[in-house]
């Protein structure tokens, strides 16, 4: 699955994500953020509905095991910019 990359802060996408660390963007868009390997990780072994993956560069290398597992539950994946 080839993956989407978001390079600007000012991007719709990194706009949706942000509201999401309010609670009217959680009610709004009936979705809710995790972050982190290990809350993915737990989401991916139960099954969760997982709309998009954000992840950096460095994070796909250092955390392969639970990207695999992302890719493999056919989890959209978007490369964010460090920058």
């Amino acid at each position: 699955m080839a993956q989407a990359e978001v390079t600007s802060r000012r991007s719709a996408a990194v706009a949706a994500v942000r509201r999401l660390h309010t609670k009217a963007g959680r009610r709004q868009s009936l979705t809710f953020l995790v972050e982190g390997p290990q809350a993915l990780r737990e989401a991916l072994t139960h099954r969760a509905d997982i709309q998009q993956v954000y992840v950096t560069a460095d994070a796909v290398t250092r955390w392969d095991e639970v990207m695999q597992a992302a890719r493999d539950a056919s989890t959209p994946i978007t490369l964010v910019s460090e920058n």
